[in-house]
């Protein structure tokens, strides 16, 4: 996290942040305060975390949190802009 941090402040364009299981080795008062922090820094421009912790979104940032169900199947491409054909093998 402190190379996160670090890069953010180093770096000031600003960036859409993703983080995987944020709560890692954090103790609970840290996970609550970790998102929030991230998002307050100037060069975040939007904010996307995955956890499985309840406590990371126990703050200020709850009323934007959601749960994202996963289904287990193939779905068409909703545009043809990009596909197959255009990749060079």
């Amino acid at each position: 996290m402190v190379s996160l941090f670090a890069k953010m402040f180093l770096y000031p364009n600003r960036k859409i942040v993703l983080i995987d299981e944020p709560e890692l080795s954090l103790s609970i008062d840290w996970q609550r305060e970790i998102l929030v922090d991230v998002l307050g820094a100037p060069s975040c421009a939007q904010l996307i975390a995955i956890t499985h912790s309840p406590f990371v979104f126990d703050n200020d940032l709850e009323p934007f949190a959601g749960a994202l169900k996963i289904e287990e199947s193939i779905h068409e491409v909703a545009s043809d802009e990009y596909s197959e054909d255009d990749i060079d093998e």
